[in-house]
């Protein structure tokens, strides 16, 4: 599979957590792939998700709050201007 495999899921449930929230606000990032590896059939190692999560982050497609040093200590929200889904 390819690296990027799994980038449109991560962008594809952050949008439903947002719709659920009711607006677009940032959401804790280990809690979000917690809430991501429970609704995948085949868990990749969350290690591995939350790279992509950097990656999406580096490339503009997710914003970043807080500081990223550990999936605990930062937060992720879809960028406005995102396509990926």
């Amino acid at each position: 599979m390819s690296e990027n495999f799994y980038d449109s899921l991560i962008v594809k449930r952050l949008k439903e957590m947002h719709q659920e929230q009711g607006h677009v606000d940032f959401i804790q990032t280990g809690t979000f792939l917690l809430e991501l590896l429970a609704r995948m059939n085949e868990s990749p190692n969350i290690f591995y998700l939350e790279y992509r999560i950097r990656y999406l982050i580096y490339n503009g497609t997710l914003a970043l709050k807080g500081t990223p040093k550990s999936m605990w200590d930062y937060y992720v929200k879809i960028c406005q201007k995102t396509s990926l889904v």
